[in-house]
């Protein structure tokens, strides 16, 4: 959250055409992104409540205006990159600023479940010419290979199953955390949501979910969050387990997911695996995705014909380069008003929320099935 009462004083940026907010690891990436890109870093304000962070890339890019507090008018483009928390707080607040309309890009998700179920959400979806929420995993040259060969397939093909593993250990991290359900989740959940849709209308989805809340984060840093935000619990989920249980125009039968993510397992991985066919009850081939493979940002992707098990598409993209397309694609619909099938608005964005607000409603009901409403 952006706030002067935060900090010991209050400093404010210079106003400038970018504005980042949040100056961690994701802060300091897409900064080193937009500069490589051609933007003058005096053209960037940089913006976070804990200003030795800002201070940091200051002193790596002299350049750019640093502060503690938003600046006084709207700069034309906006990445919020803070914790997800804090996230509709900076929203509301960028909202309230005199000037021309903007274009505003939340880095995953779009606001936490409390803030969904509060309907506080609701308010900012209007404020922005361009809003549009960023899950880094869509922009993978993997993904977009599958849905192009699903698109180009002549009978258009379908998703009838998929699963997907998301692991990452957090054990130890001094990042606060609204949860794993709402950050690892989050991530193979829109995946495969964006996959579940292509060449279908989804109608409802079936939501039965589980979650584990083993003691993960740093104890200091989680209760500075909390005190901020009194919608944050003090210890966080750690691990979700979910099923999900489409209905869609297209497909006979229901679609079905299955999902586990967890922040305590040793090892990195994530991997979606899917099922596709021609709409009917019949599986025509199956795909396997990688992504961030071994860590250093190479993704995969295979398909196998499951009749006659042979190996159709196989291919390694050893420098995904997702942030970079993420960037590329938001200053695109920014100047030309052509918004990436990946970037998605801020209401879908919420609509993913209500997905996980339904594994939080299944989870306190013992797993029992919620349905959310897919058709809006």
């Amino acid at each position: 959250m952006v706030s002067p009462a935060s900090t010991a004083y209050a400093q404010t940026p210079e106003g400038r055409e970018y504005l980042l907010i949040g100056a961690g690891q994701m802060g300091e990436a897409y900064l080193r992104n937009l500069i490589e890109l051609g933007i003058s870093p005096a053209q960037i304000s940089v913006v976070d409540v804990d200003l030795s962070k800002a201070e940091a890339l200051q002193l790596q890019y002299p350049e750019i205006s640093i502060g503690n507090t938003l600046p006084k008018e709207k700069p034309k483009k906006t990445f919020v990159l803070s914790s997800t928390p804090a996230h509709l707080k900076n929203l509301e607040d960028l909202s309230e600023l005199t000037g021309p309309d903007q274009s505003v890009l939340v880095e995953k998700p779009f606001v936490t479940v409390a803030q969904h179920l509060e309907g506080r959400a609701h308010k900012v979806l209007e404020a922005f010419s361009t809003g549009v929420v960023a899950y880094l995993i869509e922009f993978s040259p993997a993904l977009q290979a599958l849905s192009t060969f699903m698109e180009e397939h002549p009978e258009k093909l379908t998703v009838i199953h998929g699963r997907g593993n998301w692991f990452k250990n957090r054990i130890g991290n001094s990042r606060p955390s609204a949860g794993d359900l709402e950050d690892e989740m989050t991530h193979q959940l829109g995946a495969l949501m964006l996959l579940a849709k292509t060449n279908q209308q989804l109608n409802t989805a079936g939501i039965s979910a589980r979650m584990q809340s083993l003691r993960f984060t740093d104890p200091s840093a989680q209760a500075a969050l909390v005190e901020g935000d009194g919608s944050v619990s003090l210890n966080p989920n750690s691990a979700t387990s979910m099923t999900v249980e489409l209905t869609s125009n297209r497909s006979e039968i229901p679609i079905m997911l299955s999902l586990f993510s967890s922040f305590t397992l040793s090892e990195q991985e994530r991997v979606i695996e899917v099922v596709l066919s021609d709409g009917s009850a019949d599986p025509w081939y199956g795909a396997t995705l990688r992504f961030d493979d071994g860590g250093v940002g190479s993704d995969s992707l295979r398909i196998r014909d499951l009749r006659s098990k042979e190996i159709v598409y196989e291919k390694v993209f050893s420098k995904a380069d997702k942030l970079r397309k993420q960037i590329e694609a938001f200053l695109h619909a920014a100047q030309a008003g052509e918004r990436h099938p990946a970037l998605r608005s801020f209401r879908d964005g919420d609509r993913l929320v209500a997905l996980a607000a339904a594994a939080i409603a299944s989870h306190k009901a013992e797993g029992r099935i919620i349905e959310v409403d897919m058709s809006l």
